[in-house]
């Protein structure tokens, strides 16, 4: 993914969108019932905390200021080495632990600090590296738990809204982690809580109907696979992908799509012909029901004769909001080319995934648009409200190489695309502020 969507991906789709609708409970199944489940306490984890919490291995724990970590009676680290700034260059100035875990197999130390911004993070050991995951200005860290293998480190926190919030570390990765599922709650300010690990890579965990941390249902968030499904689909979506079909990874993710009593499901796959395709699963009454869209678009929308010309199988890149409703962004390959193509998705009341329409003042068809370099140039797609309306904007660009010595070295070609009625069309009374957009993010100079 090029370096401009990117960043127009995470400063374009905070704000800008709208909260999701609360679940009406006295809609739902005995079964559906049993899924939203209260709070439930989490379980132990080797660690310590200034409070003074006896769950330590022998010999780890926090000197009596909380200011080092001490192993075996030797200090491994203090608070003088952690980062200054986290994420975002949020400033920390941590003045002591409040918390620390020792992961399973003693490579790392996950940590919690005290000051003016609780942090939380991982040290590792090989490295002798902190790294801060998250911070929260006005905020708590309120727990840590490493998944078993030790790869993983999970923490439950609240915003200064109370708003909670569920974070994954990545010590193979040495960062934070979020896929598109857990990223679209947290910009609609539900809130996510922690419950436990099931293995080394699967954490159970509550996505409150609001933003009030009550209640949830239980979902299962695969780290590894990047997949993030209501726990009581998990058994569905394997079964429902047709015949010779493969579920893509990452690409299972369950949401509030169509307004049901309960969150929907949709799940990528390619079929046995290669071509792109997605299982929608809703709760109706006593049981699931599944509808098949296969493909999602035909191989000529790519410029392919078949699907079997697929090189690559599709992604869920991103969650966003056009046109008021959740819009699935998929990455998909484009032949000959160097480059993703970006397809644009909206589930249907029937349950079927159907494209955006994009009419572009001189043809009509789906929403399909190309992110990626060659050396020839730059292609990049991303969301942003260009007009301060509170809703976003498809943006385009396309960037060459200048051979103006004094001049910038790309130039940029824009097209803006706003929602009106069913679909985007073209917005021409938006190239000047795409033009400040992409300056801004390319150079930093509005």
């Amino acid at each position: 993914m090029g370096r401009v969507a990117r960043r127009w991906a995470a400063r374009g789709l905070g704000p800008c969108l709208v909260a999701l609708a609360l679940v009406v409970l006295a809609a739902c199944s005995e079964k559906d019932r049993k899924a939203f489940v209260s709070i439930l306490p989490l379980t132990g984890h080797d660690s310590t905390s200034a409070e003074g919490a006896a769950e330590a291995p022998t010999g780890f724990g926090l000197t009596a200021d909380s200011t080092a970590v001490v192993l075996n009676g030797d200090t491994i680290l203090t608070v003088e080495r952690l980062p200054t700034r986290g994420p975002g260059g949020t400033e920390l100035a941590a003045r002591a632990f409040r918390e620390v875990a020792l992961s399973p197999d003693s490579s790392a130390v996950a940590f919690v600090t005290r000051g003016a911004v609780p942090a939380a993070g991982v040290w590792s050991r090989a490295d002798q590296v902190a790294s801060v995951g998250t911070a929260l200005v006005g905020g708590a860290v309120d727990s840590l738990e490493w998944a078993p293998g030790g790869r993983f480190l999970s923490w439950s926190a609240r915003d200064s809204a109370g708003v909670a919030k569920v974070g994954v570390y990545d010590t193979r990765l040495g960062r934070a982690t979020i896929g598109p599922g857990p990223a679209w709650l947290a910009r609609h300010g539900r809130s996510v809580r922690p419950e436990s690990w099931l293995d080394d890579h699967r954490l159970r965990v509550l996505v409150s109907p609001g933003a009030a941390p009550t209640g949830g249902w239980s979902h299962l968030w695969d780290i590894e696979r990047g997949d993030f499904v209501l726990e009581s689909h998990v058994e569905a979506v394997a079964r429902d992908v047709p015949a010779g079909g493969s579920l893509v990874r990452g690409g299972v993710v369950s949401l509030d799509l169509v307004d049901g009593p309960a969150p929907e499901t949709v799940a990528l796959f390619v079929a046995g012909d290669g071509s792109p395709g997605a299982v929608l699963l809703e709760d109706r009454g006593a049981g699931v029901r599944s509808v098949v869209t296969d493909p999602l678009l035909p191989p000529g929308a790519l410029g392919y004769e078949k699907w079997k010309q697929a090189q690559r199988s599709p992604v869920l890149y991103q969650l966003a909001e056009l046109g008021g409703r959740p819009t699935l962004l998929v990455a998909l390959a484009p032949p000959d080319r160097g480059y993703d193509a970006i397809a644009l998705f909206q589930p249907t009341r029937g349950g079927r995934l159907e494209p955006v329409r994009v009419d572009t003042g001189q043809e009509t068809g789906p929403a399909v648009f190309f992110d990626g370099s060659t050396p020839a140039g730059t292609t990049q797609f991303g969301l942003l409200d260009l007009d301060g309306d509170g809703s976003l904007e498809a943006v385009s660009a396309v960037g060459e190489p200048s051979n103006d010595p004094i001049g910038p070295r790309i130039r940029w070609r824009t097209a803006a695309y706003r929602w009106r009625g069913k679909g985007l069309v073209r917005a021409p009374e938006l190239d000047d502020a795409v033009a400040r957009a992409v300056q801004r993010l390319t150079t930093g100079r509005e």
